[in-house]
């Protein structure tokens, strides 16, 4: 397991391949208070990332805490991520996160995932950035999982 790796290293040069969100998370154990620290680190990182136009960042960071918060059981722990979740949907954030569809097509799976998984704000944001590239695209052109996220479900099947 890598070490655990600060915000302030990132910001400081530490290269992005030697931040890993999941090593993070799994180096502040199972402690309420460890879990809450890193969980304030990693917003903070996103947010940073968010800043500095690294939205692939802003990506892992909400990519890790929604996956390990799918694990936890209810409890202090649990509660710290939800709490963290909350934080992590600011719209500038998912903004960040949304604009990866149009410049990093590869990764636009992940980004519905995290997109659907914050709810109406990630669909809100999804909107905010798509809306001025969608000016002719019909919705039934869009893949299934972007009429899902737009619409709630895929066109035609209502």
């Amino acid at each position: 397991m890598a070490p655990y790796c600060s915000p302030v290293l990132i910001s400081e040069g530490v290269p992005a391949s030697d931040f890993k969100v999941g090593d993070m998370i799994d180096a502040a154990g199972k402690g309420e208070e460890a879990n809450t620290k890193m969980l304030d680190d990693l917003i903070t990182l996103a947010e940073h990332s968010a800043r500095i136009g690294k939205p692939k960042v802003v990506a892992d960071v909400l990519a890790g805490v929604l996956a390990r918060d799918a694990k936890l059981a209810d409890g202090d722990v649990k509660s710290a991520f939800v709490m963290a979740l909350r934080r992590l949907s600011k719209p500038a954030l998912l903004r960040a996160v949304a604009g990866m569809i149009i410049k990093y097509p590869e990764a636009k799976q992940a980004v519905y995932d995290i997109l659907k998984r914050t709810g109406e704000d990630g669909a809100e944001a999804c909107i905010q950035v798509l809306a001025p590239f969608s000016v002719n695209i019909p919705l039934g052109a869009l893949s299934p999982e972007a009429q899902i996220l737009l619409n709630g479900e895929p066109v035609g099947t209502s």
